[in-house]
């Protein structure tokens, strides 16, 4: 199933600016200087609650990423990941390692096509 959401150029630049993951960053600037520069990651920490049983520890936060391609103008296609388990067919938000695996084959797959 196709997900669609809306960006104004100001939140597109925030995500750019502000992606703290090293490799994600390299890749998606790559890949951008390869296409017409549509992509971008939004990064965001989400809070995860401990069990129950561990009363005495602290909640966590773990970061999390989107993927999303420009499609025309402010529209942009939010990337749908398969989650192991799921029955629910919108997965846009994700681990940086399956974005890194979607980015290096995305590039893969463009190089491969250049070279034919």
């Amino acid at each position: 199933m196709t997900a669609f959401t809306y960006f104004n150029d100001s939140e597109v630049k925030h995500h750019r600016e502000n992606l703290s993951h090293p490799l994600i960053r390299e890749l998606i600037d790559e890949l951008n200087e390869q296409t017409d520069g549509g992509w971008f990651v939004e990064e965001r920490s989400r809070y995860a609650p401990q069990p129950r049983w561990k009363f005495w520890a602290e909640p966590t936060t773990r970061k999390v990423y989107s993927l999303y391609r420009n499609t025309h103008s402010v529209e942009y296609q939010c990337i749908n990941f398969y989650v192991d388990g799921s029955d629910w067919s919108i997965n846009i938000t994700t681990s940086a390692d399956k974005i890194i695996a979607y980015l290096y084959g995305y590039l893969g797959g463009l190089a491969r096509a250049k070279s034919q």
